[in-house]
C-alpha cells in the first residue's frame, strides 16, 4: 500500500469534517491548533504539519492514516 499524499490526507481530513458536521473552527478548537493551520491542512498549504497535529486531527475525525 503506497503513503497518503498530503493533498490526499487534506482531501481526506476535508471530507470527514463536512460528513461529521464540524466547521473549520470547531476543530481547529478540538485539536488546540489555529483555524489557519486546519485551513492549511485542508488545502495543502501547510508544507510540513507537524506529526502530532495531524493525529490529534485525525482521531478527532475517527480517521486511520
Amino acid at each position: 500500500m503506497e503513503p497518503i499524499t498530503r493533498l490526499e490526507l487534506g482531501l481526506m481530513f476535508k471530507r470527514a469534517r463536512v460528513k461529521k458536521g464540524i466547521s473549520q473552527l470547531e476543530l481547529a478548537r478540538l485539536a488546540h491548533v489555529s483555524p489557519t493551520t486546519i485551513r492549511a491542512i485542508e488545502k495543502n498549504k501547510n508544507k510540513r504539519p507537524r506529526d502530532y497535529i495531524l493525529s490529534r486531527i485525525a482521531t478527532i475525525l475517527d480517521i486511520n492514516y
